[in-house]
């Protein structure tokens, strides 16, 4: 079990402390050195916290210059950027999980 915890930083200029085991920060090199190699990509990364609860990181390359106008700091409220990559990730996901569905839905009926 991989474990990794990112504490971000809630104003301007104070320190973002990434915790973590061995193994977790071995993933997250192997995740940030893949991204890093395509300008237009992104990683989904498994880890667990300490209380053992699984999460998904996700690693994003490819932020357009207007993209990084618009993105809120990381000590703003809004935890979660509006990027177009992970935009067009979970729109795909979405219709993937709604086909899946429906084809479920046809194959189970009498």
């Amino acid at each position: 079990m991989a474990r990794l915890h990112i504490y971000p930083h809630s104003e301007p200029q104070q320190d973002l402390h990434i915790v973590a085991d061995p193994a977790a920060l071995r993933t997250l090199a192997h995740a940030l050195l893949s991204v890093s190699k395509n300008p237009n990509s992104f990683e989904r990364v498994k880890f667990h916290t300490s209380d053992g609860h699984e999460y998904t990181a996700m690693i994003v390359s490819g932020v357009s210059e207007e993209e990084w106008q618009d993105i809120p700091p990381a000590y703003a409220k809004s935890t979660v950027p509006i990027i177009s990559t992970l935009e067009d990730y979970h729109s795909i996901r979405k219709e993937l999980t709604n086909s899946k569905n429906l084809l479920s839905t046809e194959f189970s009926k009498p």
